[in-house]
């Protein structure tokens, strides 16, 4: 599907080891009834479709940097979904490095971690703003002349179309897996920034035979009243528990305008609107539970809602087909909420969620200053009067806390090291060290180093138990 849209630039065999290595995960179909059916498009590494497309671009651009004597930079907004895939498929890709930018205190504990807790190459940057804020620092990026000759920038936002083009096959992946072909299909998608359906749009124009699109958001219904009134008017965002679909001016609507010709009436044909409440979001996710025991998140419960409205304005036979965006247990409380149980729990969530000491309120991530400073506490910690960490050794891969197994210091151990106990000294040795106060030497520290010495601390605190306080530990965001 992608090949004939790939230059020579990427040979045929690298593009197919790349989508082979991204798209290792299931797509799964789910018929609630003859005439309904959930496509599940969360059984990737982070429980959310973003995964089709950041896996396939961080492989991508990693393939095209592996000869470049520049750093490459992925500027990244996100509400949610996008951090968390992007942050994964990035991680530790030679050469790139990643800087996100999400908006305070409106998404989701599970979805934060999953990006903030990282480290290495992923650097995550909370804004006290909405995300439409966020897209709009990462746009102005984009077009900083004196930015761009100093970094070499790109993104991993639906604004690159390297995110839409992947996400094409599970729409492909779809119409193969339906019991019966034949019913015209409608497909409803939970939109915010509109890259999915957009992608969808692609996949038609391709072939794919897709009678009506749905675009199903909450409140923020911009498109919806568009597609009423013929005036698209963008607005602030406006919260709901349906978060990562809290824009209030999609990226993608200029791209879905060009596909339809910049015709109103164009767009009708493809698309039909519908916009939801954050009520009839909760109603929808319990009647769901009763009528056919599946828990949906409030993303596709959004999209359920689209679809049912939709069979009431339109009685010519058609099945219908909901995009399943998230796993409901990355919306546990508002799962539990509107069913009135939790989710189960994945594994690879459950970890996420244990790796930070619990929130001591909405403190503000660390500055360089009170990492250092956190640095110096643990040391005192471990040690007190001695020049080394409790149990540190020659032939020990790095420092570790009094009493507890050997806590390994991020690669290579003698940066840690060199954090630890000074610039000078490369590698650890049995003796010898003298302490050198954080703050004599702090403003030498690359940025590097720090996220280095921040990772080390989380360690530290998940092996000691509390020694160090939540606060000076945080979160490295």
């Amino acid at each position: 599907m992608v090949k004939p849209f790939a230059t020579p630039d990427v040979p045929a065999e690298v593009l197919w080891q790349t989508v082979s290595e991204a798209i290792n995960f299931p797509v799964k179909l789910v018929s609630l009834s003859p005439g309904l059916h959930i496509l599940e498009l969360f059984h990737g590494p982070t429980l959310a479709f973003k995964d089709f497309g950041a896996r396939f671009m961080a492989r991508l651009m990693g393939y095209f940097v592996r000869d470049e004597n520049r750093e490459l930079t992925v500027l990244v907004a996100t509400s949610g979904d996008t951090g968390s895939a992007v942050a994964h498929g990035f991680l530790r890709v030679a050469g790139i490095r990643v800087v996100m930018v999400y908006h305070w205190n409106r998404i989701r504990e599970a979805q934060e971690k999953q990006f903030t807790t990282l480290g290495e190459n992923i650097t995550a940057l909370e804004v006290d703003g909405t995300f439409d804020d966020c897209q709009r620092l990462v746009k102005q990026a984009f077009t900083d002349e004196a930015l761009n000759k100093r970094a070499f920038l790109t993104s991993a936002n639906s604004i690159n179309i390297g995110r839409l083009l992947p996400q094409m096959f599970y729409h492909v992946a779809a119409y193969r897996q339906l019991p019966v072909a034949s019913t015209p299909l409608v497909v409803a998608v939970p939109s915010g920034n509109f890259g999915n359906l957009t992608a969808g749009l692609f996949a038609k124009r391709i072939g794919l035979p897709v009678a009506k699109f749905i675009a199903a958001t909450n409140a923020n219904d911009v498109v919806p009243q568009y597609l009423l009134s013929g005036k698209y008017e963008p607005r602030a965002a406006q919260a709901t528990c349906s978060n990562a679909m809290d824009v209030g001016n999609p990226n993608n609507f200029p791209r879905l305008l060009d596909l339809c010709r910049g015709r109103l009436e164009y767009v009708q044909r493809e698309i039909w609107g519908h916009g939801a409440t954050d009520e009839e979001t909760l109603a929808e996710m319990k009647l769901v539970w009763e009528r056919y025991r599946y828990i949906a998140d409030p993303h596709t419960a959004v999209g359920l809602l689209g679809w049912e409205a939709y069979k009431k304005e339109h009685t010519e036979p058609a099945q219908g087909l909901v995009l399943a965006t998230a796993h409901a247990a990355k919306f546990a409380e508002i799962v539990e909420k509107a069913i009135g149980i939790a989710p189960p729990l994945p594994d690879r969530l459950a970890a996420y969620l244990k790796s930070l000491p619990p929130n001591e309120g909405d403190f503000a991530a660390p500055a360089k200053s009170e990492i250092l400073q956190a640095g110096e506490t643990l040391y005192n910690v471990n040690c007190g009067t001695c020049h080394q960490p409790d149990g540190m050794g020659a032939d020990d891969a790095g420092p570790r806390l009094a009493g507890s197994p050997v806590t390994q210091a991020p690669d290579p151990a003698s940066l840690v090291n060199r954090i630890l106990y000074g610039p000078d000294v490369p590698d650890p040795a049995p003796g010898g060290h003298q302490w050198r106060p954080m703050e004599a030497y702090g403003d030498k520290l690359s940025d590097e180093e720090v996220a280095a010495l921040a990772s080390y601390l989380r360690s530290a605190w998940n092996n000691k138990g509390g020694e160090v306080t939540a606060k000076q530990v945080s979160k490295q965001r």
